[in-house]
């Protein structure tokens, strides 16, 4: 059963005076918009309850999970526990890595070659900070890096950060973070293999 509010006795009370006295007077004397007394009144049907608040959630969206997507979540979430659901989620659906034995402008754009196969789109943009593996340095040189000019080859805009601003960059800097925290502080490894 509803609650009966102070909003719906005075809905009640805007609805029998707009019956008895018109739509435009109620308007004015309750200090509302004609339409706003014109959805009351299509939704009175003489008790309190017919003016009661109803849910406006969706009964169902195009961008909702699947039941498949919704069991993957939950097997990875019970697997490593840590964060809630839709940090696992975005987990699973963005991040694409690869283990390299050295950060290097080579591996970076060997990396960006398999990316859009990988993630199973077309990538416009990629963003990036400015470190070696992806930029020269502008003082010492103009020129571009294998990188640079492959992005330009597969027609991919290149967007760099400001030096010295990783909150620019956060999802990625998160990542390596939460990377750190759970898997690099906890192993040593001696070499690619382990």
């Amino acid at each position: 059963m509803s609650i009966i509010t102070e909003e719906m006795r005075y809905r009640k009370r805007l609805c029998e005076y707009a019956k008895k006295h018109g739509v435009s007077k109620a308007a004015r004397k309750y200090h509302t918009n004609r339409q706003f007394v014109y959805r009351q009144l299509e939704k009175y049907d003489g008790t309190l309850i017919s003016l009661a608040l109803k849910s406006r959630r969706p009964h169902s969206h195009p961008n909702a999970h699947t039941e498949e997507e919704l069991n993957l979540i939950k097997q990875v979430k019970s697997r490593y526990g840590i964060d809630g659901l839709a940090e696992v989620y975005v987990q699973l659906r963005k991040r694409v890595l690869e283990i390299v034995d050295e950060k290097s402008v080579t591996n970076t754009t060997r990396f960006v070659k398999k990316l859009e196969k990988i993630m199973g789109l077309e990538i416009n943009t990629i963003q990036t900070d400015n470190g070696p593996e992806f930029v020269n340095n502008q003082v010492e040189t103009k020129e571009q890096t294998i990188f640079e000019k492959t992005l330009e080859s597969l027609g991919i805009n290149h967007r760099r950060t400001r030096p010295y601003s990783p909150w620019q960059n956060g999802k990625v800097e998160r990542s390596h973070k939460i990377d750190g925290e759970r898997f690099y502080s906890r192993n040593e490894f001696s070499s690619v293999e382990d």
